[in-house]
């Protein structure tokens, strides 16, 4: 697989995104410019490859969020979002995602999405019936 990199900027911040889209102990590099405060580059675990990168504002604060999108190895790997968020352009911190509750879940066997769409991140995944076969239908968040 090829290395993935790519820089966003929105509102005079940017984020520089880098990984090694190794197979086996991938990571995702996030360097910041442009925060007053810290710029301080920031590296966590990819379970799975990255695919692509989107920047926004969904909180509609004026500072920019960064959205890496990691699809997870195997056809029905789960698929990840690394996100990171601009401190009112002073610092960036980590953005956590939400499990899945138990409704949501339903059909459920990973082959994750995200995509950012009109300001709002979605996640999309193929349902499965109980039998473990795919319904042909979708689920989006």
């Amino acid at each position: 697989p090829a290395a993935f990199e790519q820089k966003q900027d929105l509102t005079g911040i940017a984020f520089h995104i880098r990984s090694p889209n190794t197979l086996e102990g991938n990571s995702v590099t996030i360097t910041p410019s442009g925060l007053s405060d810290v710029n301080r580059a920031e590296t966590v675990e990819a379970k799975g490859m990255v695919t692509g990168a989107d920047i926004g504002d969904a909180d509609a604060d004026g500072s920019p969020e960064i959205y890496v999108y990691v699809r997870g190895t195997g056809q029905d790997a789960p698929g990840a979002l690394v996100a990171f968020s601009a401190n009112n352009k002073k610092s960036m911190s980590q953005i956590t995602v939400p499990e899945l509750s138990a409704n949501e879940a339903k059909g459920y066997r990973g082959g994750d999405q995200f995509m950012l769409v009109e300001n709002t991140i979605a996640r999309r995944f193929p349902l499965y019936a109980a039998d473990a076969k795919p319904t042909g239908k979708m689920r989006q968040i």
